[in-house]
């Protein structure tokens, strides 16, 4: 069986895209309700669902994408101690990062922030992709 762990990452919606059956399906298959769904799907790129079943997320991924909704899969690392997912290609970077540092005797730091809300009911910008991406 497969271990590697996936994340289903939400990336838009294409012009034809069916919101109301979006958000009800969302609702249906994640732990978000319904207000909080439709400001996620305004506010792109978000994570929607993390599991070790790749068929289970590919069989929802082809769902959304019939309903109009741009998605894409990614591994992520597996037994990290920090409060979040990490992507495998990120991880792979601050991997290389860490390693030329130490080879070149260098100084490098590395900052962990953890973001929260100060209601429980406030959805935050996407952190996910870069600042450029988002066009703010």
């Amino acid at each position: 069986m497969n271990n590697i762990p996936y994340r289903l990452i939400f990336k838009g919606l294409d012009s034809e895209a069916e919101i109301k059956k979006t958000v009800v399906f969302l609702k249906r298959k994640t732990a978000f309700e319904a207000e909080a769904l439709k400001k996620m799907l305004a506010d792109p790129q978000r994570v929607l669902l993390c599991s070790t079943h790749l068929k289970e997320l590919k069989n929802v991924q082809a769902t959304l994408k019939k309903m109009g909704c741009l998605t894409y899969l990614e591994p992520i690392m597996a037994n990290l101690s920090c409060p979040f997912s990490v992507s495998q290609k990120a991880y792979k970077i601050i991997k290389q990062d860490l390693s030329k540092t130490l080879r070149s005797a260098g100084n490098l730091a590395v900052f962990l922030v953890q973001v929260e809300p100060i209601e429980s009911q406030t959805i935050l910008p996407s952190l996910l992709g870069g600042f450029e991406e988002q066009g703010r």
